[in-house]
Parts: C-alpha cells; structure tokens; sequence
C-alpha cells in the first residue's frame, strides 16, 4: 500500500481550528474507489500551519502528496514541495486549488509538483490515483495537467461537474480520529450546500460559471446532524449565495433545530445572496431570533454607477439596497456592508460619497473596507482589462487581520503574499490613502458609536450631510496638533502609505496579539481612555449650533453607552429622551427629540474584566450583534421614565 498525505495549511486562532474539509473532500471521494483502496493509503492529513521540518519527520515514505493551494498557503507549499521532492524524489506532488490556474506558467509557479488540478477536485483527484496505480495514463482524466517530455501537457475542461455522487467527507467517518487525536483543538467546519454563482463579478474568481449545482437535501442535513452530535460551535457555510434557493429556509430550520436540541451549532455563519430576497430575510430573521448568525451581509463593494458598470454589477441599486436597511432595521437585525476600494471607475470623491450613501441610506451598524486584491482568475487581472483601465498593483506582504503574530516556536516564518490595486486611472495612491483614511474615520466614529449619538442629530437636526461632516472631522483631526487622535491618524497615514511591509493592522498589546482593522483599534484606543478623548472631541463638535443643554446631556450619553471592561449592569439618568430618539433615528423612523426624564439600565449579556479579553470577546466575537454599545439588542436594555410610565 502507498501512502497518500494531505497539505492544507490552516492557520488557527488560539484554540480554534478548521477541520480540513477541502482535503477530506478529495479523499472521500477517492477511497470511495476500488482501485484506490487496493492500491494507496489515506496516510495522515497536514491541516495546520506546521514547522517545514515538523511535517517532514512526520512523512513516512509518501508516494503521493496532494496541496491545496489559496493565496495564504502559496508560499509555505512551495517550499514544502521543495523539501519533499529533495527527500523523496519519487514522491508525486499534486497542486489544486484557486491559486492554480491552467493559463498560467504552471512550471515557473510551482516548479516541484507533478499534476495540476482545477476547479472541482474530486473527480480529477481520484482518478489521478487510479492511473497512477495503474497504466499511468493521464491523457482522458479532465480538469488536470501534467508534465511530460519537459512541457506541461493540459487536460480538456470540464464544468459543472455533476454533485450527486459526491461522498461526504464527515459521514464517511474520515475525520472522526482527529477529535481524539487532537483533544484540545476546539473543531470548526465548512459546509456545502450547493456550488458556483450566477453573477459574474469582475473581481472575483469563486466560479467559472453561472450555473449552481446543488448537493442533496439528504447529505446536508445528516452532515449538520453530525456536526451537532461532534459539538461544533461554528460551522461557514461555504456557499456563494445563501439563500438563493428556497429550499435553504429548509436547510436554516434544521439548523436551529438541532441547536435547541443539543446546543450546537452555536453559529452559522455564511454568504448571503448577493441581492437580498424575502427568503434571506425570513432565514436571516430565524437566525437573529434563534441566536445563530451575528449580522446579515448585504454584499454591495461599491455605489458608483461606473465602477459597478465595470465590474459587471449593474443589477444593485441604492433604492433597493435603502429599502433592504429598513426592513432588518425595523426588526432590529444587525447588518453590515461590504465595500471595497481601488475598483476601476470608482475616485475619491465618488468613495467617499458612496460610503456616505450607504450610511444616508439607513445602514448605521457596520460597513467593512477592503483593498482590492487581484487573484489569478478574475477578470480584473487579465492584461486587457487592466490596460484599459489603468490598473498598477504590487505584491505585499499579506497583512494579520484578525489573527495573532506567528508564533516562531511552533510555526517557521514563511511570508505570503498579495497583489494589491494601488491606483487605478481615476483614482491615484495618495488619493487611495485618503480614502481609507476617511473610511476609518466614520467607520470609527459613527459606524462603530464613538459619537454616533452626535453625528445622528447634527445630520438630522442640523442637515448636516455625512460627507460634509466626516471631510470636517477628518480635517480637524489633521490639524489637532498634540493631541492623541492627531497622533493616531498621522499612524494610520504613514501605514497605509507603506507598501514596503503590507502589515495594514493596528496592534497594541493591552489589546492581545491579534491584529485589527485601524478603525477597531481606533475605537479600543479611545474607549480605554474615554475622558481624554471626550476632551478632544468638544471643540470640533461646538463648531455646530447644539443647544448647550442638549450638548451636555447627549455627551453624557455618548460616554454612558459605549461598552466598557468591567461592566455588568450600568445606568444613567438623562433630561432628555434620548434613547428613544436614537432608536429611532437607526430604524429610519425619525421622532422629535422630547425633553423628557429617563432612566436607561443596561445589563451586559457577557462580562468581560480586561482589555485584551474584550477585544476578543467584544470586539472581534460580538461586534457585528451590536456588542460595543450598551443600548443595543445584544445587551439587555430597560427604559424608565421616573416621572412617566414604564415602557
């Protein structure tokens, strides 16, 4: 028997780690095999991050060696490749995954592996094994290449390669060793319910059709039964567009049914479908109700109408995006928005516009800004439409969002890589910078709740637009010589301009080792000194004409709200009604500001003692169900009115 090893180089978060599901995919359908069963062994899969040195001591005479290759494992499988083809010549080494691409110089990308396989692993996989057991003829097998006589030879395509027959790699009991063999690691898992997308958005590479192809209802759902009796806390549903089907209400239900019959899964957490129908809403609405997704993504990237021409999604409109914030918000579901910046078409003033729509629009929960990365097979890397549209990009380092440094004990310190968009023709580097810049400061300030309450009345009482009162603040900040936002965004600036290193992530110890989004960091560095901050902010606020009462009382409810280490319950008395003003100022149903006694308690749903425990617990766990802010669903809220009723 030849052993058969697996590469999926899974980079895990303190205890938490996926299950390899992409190489248990590929196994489970190959051992389904005869010939493969007879002839190789499933030795051992490879799932995290490991010292180079660690998975070669751990390498027992390895026939064949099957990667999975994304841009986060490129480096590290090379040069894993490298040492197993010095130590084991013989050894096949087999490449897949979204950073293989049959277009490319497959040889000069990765010059060790043997076979190449694209799209659909499974069927290629296994029959690559058959052949290699057998007559070693690879010429029928599709969706691969190869090397022979000095070239590599490629396979005819095929798509839509039909699911049906596909095992599942939970039930075939492939991975049930790994609970006992690593008792520690707390296991989460992807699950699929269907494959590929209908849209055909250009800076994406998830598939290369338009069609999706389903699994069975009956896989899905006893999949989900064993994830909840292995007691998985979180499963990532894998698909592109949840709820595209009407059959995935079905799917949701099940879901929460075996969390309230055994407590797990915890979370579901997934894609939503890019336009967001009434069977997203009432699968969304189940989840929120039942505890089992944090927010709902409503996937937009952009709202200027070139950009969106130019990347081939013409089908979103604000209209039907403000009436999509309303209907969550008045069932008071968390959202958040999806942008992302350096996309042909869009310029400044057009982001910095956009952004603000989205926010006039209604959706005041969260808004996420990404770079645009260039991956290999999207439309926005091939050579014409990057001439036609001015696009430069440069390889940086790959940044830590939300993941610690790496430990250089356990792991080798191997750097990835990521091709970046920094100017386009209509918008420059600087320009670029800039944009981020102001991304972060509204993100911060009125995304997050630094002084949401504030922002909320300038524009509603003052009709002071977003655009305008953002470009002001972030200008005042430039220009607040000594004081610690000043010191903050000269920080930020002088990081995003820095292509040298890629590390676009705040860290400080008092918050962990994790690295944050600027705007996350931002907020923590100014909730954990919250008086001096409140020292700062006054005189670009008194800029607008604020009754003094309402200023002072509405200050003091900015600073009562925002969430705080230590905290169990918490209340404060006010002269005005400003929760509900706010309620419903959120909920688009603006109500006058009434000057009206109020007493608002706030019991924290989950107590937290330090720094660095609410920066993974609250901020990177809760943020997007409303965790940093007292006043909202998450925490439990109650509203009196000394002189009134209670409500």
């Amino acid at each position: 028997m030849k052993n058969v090893y697996f590469i999926l180089a899974n980079q895990g978060y303190g205890n938490s780690l996926y299950l390899p599901y992409t190489s248990a995919c590929l196994a489970a359908y190959a051992w389904s095999i005869g010939d493969v069963r007879s002839r190789f062994r499933c030795a051992d899969f490879f799932f995290q991050r490991e010292k180079i040195q660690y998975v070669m001591d751990h390498l027992q005479e390895p026939a064949v060696v099957g990667f999975t290759c994304y841009t986060w494992t490129y480096e590290y499988n090379k040069i894993l490749a490298r040492r197993i083809k010095e130590e084991f010549p013989d050894c096949l080494i087999i490449f897949g995954g979204h950073e293989v691409y049959e277009q490319d110089d497959l040889t000069a990308l990765f010059p060790d592996a043997d076979f190449f396989i694209f799209g659909d692993g499974e069927v290629p996989f296994g029959q690559l094994l058959c052949a290699i057991g057998t007559d070693g003829d690879f010429s029928a097998i599709p969706n691969i290449a190869y090397k022979r006589d000095g070239r590599v030879v490629v396979n005819e395509r095929k798509y839509d390669l039909p699911l049906e027959d596909y095992p599942s790699p939970y039930l075939t009991g492939i991975m049930d060793e790994m609970f006992d063999r690593y008792p520690d690691i707390n296991f989460c898992a992807t699950l699929e319910t269907n494959r590929g997308c209908p849209y055909a958005c250009a800076y994406c590479d998830w598939s290369e059709t338009h069609s999706i192809r389903t699994f069975p209802l009956e896989k899905i759902y006893a999949e989900l039964d064993w994830c909840s009796q292995h007691k998985i806390d979180y499963i990532f549903c894998a698909d592109g567009n949840f709820g595209i089907l009407d059959r995935d209400y079905d799917i949701a239900k099940r879901v929460v049914e075996l969390k309230q019959k055994n407590g797990f899964p915890c979370v579901f957490s997934t894609c939503f479908a890019k336009n967001s129908n009434d069977n997203v809403f009432r699968i969304s609405k189940l989840f929120f109700e039942n505890g089992v997704n944090k927010a709902v993504t409503l996937s937009y990237q952009t709202v200027c109408p070139q950009a969106l021409r130019n990347i081939r999604r013409e089908n979103f409109t604000m209209e039907s995006f403000s009436g999509i914030v309303k209907r969550y918000s008045m069932h008071s579901i968390p959202t958040f928005t999806e942008l992302i910046l350096g996309l042909p078409g869009e310029t400044l003033q057009s982001f910095k516009e956009g952004i603000c729509a989205i926010v006039e629009a209604g959706q005041h929960d969260s808004i996420t800004v990404s770079g645009c990365h260039v991956f290999r097979k999207a439309l926005i890397n091939q050579p014409e439409y990057r001439e036609k549209f001015g696009i430069r990009s440069v390889k940086i380092p790959m940044n830590n969002l939300h993941i610690p440094l790496p430990d250089l004990d356990t792991v080798d310190d191997i750097t990835e890589y990521t091709d970046f968009i920094i100017e386009t023709k209509d918008m420059t580097f600087p320009e670029m910078v800039e944009a981020f810049l102001f991304a972060i400061c509204l993100q911060c300030f009125h995304l997050l709740g630094i002084m949401k309450c504030f922002s909320l009345y300038i524009h509603n009482e003052l009709h002071v637009s977003y655009y305008d009162l953002y470009n002001d603040l972030l200008d005042y900040i430039d220009h607040a010589d000594g004081t610690d936002l000043q010191r903050l965004f000269a920080d930020f600036r002088a990081r995003c301009s820095d292509l040298s290193n890629g590390e676009w992530t705040y860290r400080n110890p008092k918050f962990g080792k994790i690295g944050w989004y600027y705007e996350e960091g931002l907020f923590m560095e100014i909730a954990a000194m919250l008086d001096v901050f409140w020292k700062e902010l006054p005189p670009f606020l008194r800029r607008y004409d604020i009754p003094e009462d309402v200023f002072e009382q509405m200050a003091a409810y900015q600073k009562f709200m925002i969430r705080l280490p230590g905290q169990t319950v918490v209340s404060g008395e006010f002269d005005f009604d400003f929760y509900t003003y706010f309620e419903d100022a959120v909920r688009l149903t603006p109500s006058p500001l009434k000057k009206r006694k109020i007493r608002v308690q706030a019991t924290v749903k989950e107590n937290v003692d330090t720094w660095e425990d609410y920066a993974l617990r609250v901020m990177l766990y809760a943020k997007k169900k409303g965790a940093l802010l007292l006043t909202t669903e998450y925490n439990s809220v109650k509203v009196t009115y000394p002189e009134d009723t209670v409500v």
